[in-house]
């Protein structure tokens, strides 16, 4: 507590007044971060999605890459980490940072299967999950997890291949 009461400038008893102790700062610092991204999972969630599923979805998974490389990783790392060990930090990760990237990609995929795309029996839930966890696994591997050091990966022949992958899982031919 005393290293985030000196990073905000303000005084242990402070924060401790506010949030109660370290994990319900940790919560609310996931909602205030939900908060901050839900504009551009909005965005994200249909932009581009007018292409071919392909073309869609590896716009998609690129977006989600760079964001990760511009400090959303550290954010889901710390949630993952955290929450994985608090009763509070976790449904806070999980209901303001998993879910929301989760429900953006479901809304993507709803376009895709509206316009004929994917197969009928798609479940939206089970396709968003198929697509986001290789990437978010192979993210954390070659980041937080050092595998970028013992055994490099470069991401982007990964993403194109996971891309391809799920299109011919989940899609009709020709999507």
């Amino acid at each position: 507590m005393r290293e985030l009461a000196a990073a905000a400038d303000v005084s242990v008893p402070t924060l401790r007044h506010y949030f109660g102790n370290r994990d319900g700062l940790l919560a609310a610092a996931m909602v205030q971060m939900g908060q901050l991204g839900t504009e551009h999972l909005r965005r994200t969630a249909l932009e581009q999605v007018d292409q071919p599923l392909e073309a869609s979805l590896l716009w998609w998974v690129r977006e989600f890459k760079t964001g990760w490389d511009r400090g959303v990783g550290q954010l889901v790392t710390m949630g993952l980490v955290t929450g994985a060990q608090n009763a509070e930090v976790g449904p806070a990760y999980v209901n303001e940072i998993l879910e929301p990237t989760l429900q953006a990609v479901e809304a993507r995929l709803a376009a895709h299967l509206e316009r004929g795309e994917l197969k009928r029996e798609v479940h939206l839930r089970h396709g968003a999950l198929v697509l986001v966890c290789p990437i978010l696994l192979g993210l954390i591997h070659q980041g937080p997890l050092g595998g970028s050091d013992c055994r490099p990966l470069d991401l982007e022949p990964f993403l194109v291949e996971h891309v391809k992958t799920f299109v011919a899982g989940w899609g009709l031919p020709g999507a």
